[in-house]
């Protein structure tokens, strides 16, 4: 069926891999409902094996056993969000609509938001860890790792390995590509407040991990808010990164202290719960300061809201119809013209641009996929209480 050009918009290209397109709502509900029910199958099987493996040794190398369980979850993640991006054509590492560059202003104030929330929120979280390994297995948290430490054995090029690296690094890459490239960008169809909340509660919840809930969900939160006010996907990345860095720094150092002196951990420990509020305070303003300096430039008129196309020289939408008229022809073949007109990508179509034609998937319907997220986020905290008792 032949087509022709109907309605073109127009702006700056951010670069010549920008892909304007984005994933909805359903497309996030699904993606995650899938997720969860192949690592619940997978999930249990490994469970199955580490537990027989364990029975069978007195002692056992447990840096390999995390190494392999983070390495399971991690790949299907990957492998289901990058596949599903390419059947809906929407970029791995964006989501549709964000960017992957560095900005050092917005790097060092993340940075600083990042350590003051592992710093201030650490002690209640600890405290919670505590209180919950107490409710369900009759000991605090730190009695279980001291019972766990005497069967425990590794090799120290898998501790570094897993500690400094796997830890660190591949969660800050995979796990953004899913919660803030398809999540966080597919919720927000329903406002961007939305978007943050439930995207970080499927975050949390995905852990399957009580005792990291209260963390999990606030970092979430802080990830989420900074990626849809800056539109750089890179700066989720490298907050993720920098928490888990840091967590394992921070612990390193508290069992440091603790053997160096009795009682120091705890000095350091409430010396690092004032540092944190202190730069917690000061790049949580930056943010704030930020949302609304730009809430003022667009009630003022000098910015203009940004939509799912942030950029573009001309899309000219492609509808199926009449054969295309000798000027449309011509507009093929030459340099890309201003021209009026918008467009409305969550309405879907194709467009054409640089030569190549863009498919922008639809808004999805409202009552099916929230009736699916709620769906997702039940199941999930379904999984985290099963994962208890299981």
């Amino acid at each position: 069926m032949k087509r022709s050009i109907v309605k073109t918009t127009s702006g700056e290209f951010l670069n010549s891999r920008y892909n304007p397109n984005t994933f909805n709502a359903l497309d996030a509900a699904i993606l995650f409902i899938v997720f969860l029910a192949v690592e619940f199958a997978v999930g249990r099987v490994f469970t199955h094996f580490a537990r027989a493996y364990i029975a069978a040794h007195e002692t056992y190398d447990y840096y390999l056993l995390m190494i392999i369980g983070t390495l399971i979850p991690q790949s299907l993640l990957f492998v289901l969000a990058f596949f599903y991006g390419k059947i809906r054509k929407v970029d791995y590492l964006s989501g549709g609509g964000f960017v992957f560059k560095f900005d050092a202003l917005n790097f060092t104030f993340a940075a600083m938001l990042t350590l003051g929330i592992m710093l201030a929120v650490s002690p209640v979280h600890l405290q919670f860890a505590d209180d919950v390994y107490f409710i369900f297995y009759g000991q605090t948290y730190g009695e279980y790792a001291a019972a766990l430490s005497e069967k425990v054995s590794g090799n120290l090029v898998l501790v570094f390995l897993y500690t400094y690296i796997i830890v660190p690094l591949l969660p800050a890459i995979v796990e953004e590509g899913f919660y803030r490239g398809v999540m966080l960008r597919g919720l927000g169809q329903f406002g961007k407040g939305f978007a943050v909340i439930v995207s970080s509660l499927c975050f949390a919840l995905m852990h399957g991990s009580v005792e990291q809930m209260l963390l999990q969900f606030i970092l979430g939160l802080a990830i989420g808010s900074v990626v849809m006010l800056t539109g750089n996907f890179f700066l989720g990345c490298f907050m993720h990164f920098m928490n888990n860095l840091a967590s394992v720094i921070i612990e390193v150092n508290v069992n440091i202290a603790d053997n160096l002196m009795e009682g120091l951990g705890s000095v350091l420990e409430a010396s690092s719960l004032i540092v944190g509020v202190a730069i917690l305070t000061v790049s949580a303003v930056y943010f704030i300061n930020l949302l609304l300096s730009e809430q003022k430039r667009v009630l003022g008129g000098k910015l203009p809201k940004k939509t799912a196309v942030d950029g573009g020289k001309v899309y000219a939408l492609i509808l199926s119809g009449d054969s295309r008229t000798e000027e449309e022809k011509t507009y093929l073949k030459t340099d890309y013209r201003e021209l009026d007109g918008k467009i409305d990508v969550l309405g879907g179509g194709e467009y054409f641009c640089r030569g190549k034609v863009w498919h922008f998937n639809k808004r999805s319907g409202e009552k099916l996929s929230k009736i699916l997220i709620f769906v997702a986020v039940g199941a999930s905290a379904l999984l985290v209480v099963l994962n208890v008792f299981i």
